[in-house]
């Protein structure tokens, strides 16, 4: 009596290496998705941060402006913005540009050279409010929060700053 031995795999052998493989290969597929989500949320958290520390730069540019060109009113334009929301368009050449920002701000745009603001480029994910609170009659108190929608989650920076009347 001869036996012949049967070369193979069975169907169980089979199914146990589809799920090893399987299971090797999405691993590293999953790291990679995340590492993905990562970036674009910390490029978005940056930009953001950036967006908000330039209103921040903007309301002390035009406070220094005022004492520089001798004004005795040191909030002299930023009217829209006390007690109450506004946005600054950084991007156009008229100084100050503010303007009231009532209920909703508008989302920002970037220009072909990069620079946000309101008037001409491509729309992006961000909004930014600044609001101006006088804290006593030389200190105000700056606040500016810039928002975006990230997978149906709004997101957000604020920063605050304190400034004060040099005069």
């Amino acid at each position: 009596m001869t036996h012949t031995s049967q070369q193979g795999f069975t169907l169980v052998e089979t199914l146990v290496a589809i799920f090893i493989l399987v299971m090797s290969i999405t691993g590293p597929l999953f790291i990679a998705q995340q590492s993905f989500t990562s970036a674009a949320t910390a490029r978005d958290r940056t930009v953001a941060s950036f967006l908000a520390q330039e209103g921040v730069e903007y309301i002390r540019s035009v406070r220094d402006h005022n004492f520089l060109s001798g004004n005795s009113d040191w909030l002299d334009g930023l009217s829209f913005c006390i007690s109450s929301d506004c946005t600054i368009d950084a991007s156009v050449s008229s100084y100050p540009s503010i303007a009231s920002c009532v209920g909703t701000c508008e989302v920002l745009r970037k220009t072909t050279t990069g620079l946000y603001g309101y008037r001409n480029g491509v729309t992006t994910l961000f909004m930014r409010r600044i609001s101006i609170t006088q804290v006593q009659s030389h200190e105000i108190s700056v606040e500016v929060q810039v928002s975006w929608e990230y997978k149906g989650t709004t997101r957000s920076v604020t920063v605050e700053e304190r400034l004060f009347n040099w005069l």
